[in-house]
């Protein structure tokens, strides 16, 4: 492979990697909303937006709602409830008054939830509201606690870059 393919290859993958945090930003605490698949404290669902845990691809209830609302964290988008759980998008995601502003005023508080998805993801209510919820089901907990977590945001990262140089690679063999 061409220096110049490579570099393109790398370009491509982080690019892709990191596409979603322009938009993390438009949110309070959007880098910071905890992975309800996972019972380690600190696991962040980076995609907010998305069904997928590193973003990309469909778009969950929150997504679908956020995009609706121009991209724009609005006092009616904090005061709405996109996962129907009964816990505004505002409360779950720690600007329960709906006070951020972008580049303005901060979230008064920290996520405590995630305002795409249902939670508890094991009740009934909200399995059915989760239907289109893969990952919970597939979710692989780092039980012992040491940080090889497969459903992190470094290993979800580091997967679909992975994949990502590989169908390149393919591509130009």
């Amino acid at each position: 492979m061409s220096p110049f393919s490579s570099a393109l290859v790398l370009l491509c993958g982080l690019s892709f990697s990191y596409a979603f945090q322009s938009f993390q930003s438009q949110i309070p605490n959007g880098d910071a909303v905890p992975n309800p698949c996972t019972t380690n404290a600190g696991d962040v669902w980076n995609g907010v937006g998305h069904e997928a845990v590193g973003g990309a691809g469909a778009r969950n209830p929150f997504g679908l709602a956020f995009a609706a609302a121009g991209n724009t964290w609005t006092a009616d988008f904090c005061a709405a409830d996109s996962d129907s759980d009964g816990v505004t998008n505002g409360a779950e995601l720690g600007d329960p008054e709906c006070a951020f502003v972008k580049d303005g005023n901060a979230a008064s508080g920290n996520a405590v939830s995630h305002p795409g998805i249902c939670e508890p993801v094991t009740s009934d209510d909200c399995k059915t509201k989760n239907s289109w919820l893969t990952t919970c089901a597939a979710a692989e907990v780092d039980e012992d606690d040491d940080g090889d977590d497969p459903n992190s945001a470094l290993s979800v990262t580091a997967a679909r870059l992975i994949t990502l140089i590989a169908s390149f690679i393919a591509a130009f063999m």
